[in-house]
């Protein structure tokens, strides 16, 4: 199997991309972790998520992680997203939430373009379902 380079995942608050910032630094992995901004400005979301992964990282006497690079989803194409998040639906069984998973898809597919990526979806079981409902597909 290859290696991957970079993480995508979405994000409200931070905690899940603290966490993940946290362990990388912890383990020494050369891995770049990008965060999607679906609420929030993103020099307010990557503030918040430094506060919180330092935090970690001091719990964990680990090093302080790299700062992590927020991309900026708020106004992102509803109707493409929810298109994208049908046909990786179709294609795969993957499931996305309407809100989170579908804005950080475009930012994965994007990187994947030049580099392995792992997308990393922390939730959303009950709003993915939501999706099929708000697209007029069957789940």
């Amino acid at each position: 199997p290859r290696d991957w380079s970079s993480d995508v995942c979405s994000s409200d608050l931070g905690g899940s991309i603290a966490g993940l910032a946290a362990g990388i630094a912890l383990v020494g992995a050369p891995w770049r972790l990008v965060g999607v901004s679906v609420s929030r400005p993103p020099t307010e979301v990557a503030a918040t998520i430094d506060e919180i992964a330092r935090g970690a990282a001091a719990l964990l006497e680990g090093p302080p992680p790299a700062p992590v690079e927020i991309v900026d989803a708020r106004e992102a194409d509803r109707a493409t997203d929810l298109a994208a998040a049908r046909a990786l639906r179709d294609a795969c069984g993957v499931l996305l939430d309407p809100v989170y998973g579908v804005r950080a898809l475009p930012v994965a597919a994007e990187l994947a373009r030049e580099q392995d990526v792992v997308l990393w979806i922390t939730g959303g079981s009950p709003s993915a379902i939501e999706l099929a409902t708000l697209s007029g597909e069957p789940a």
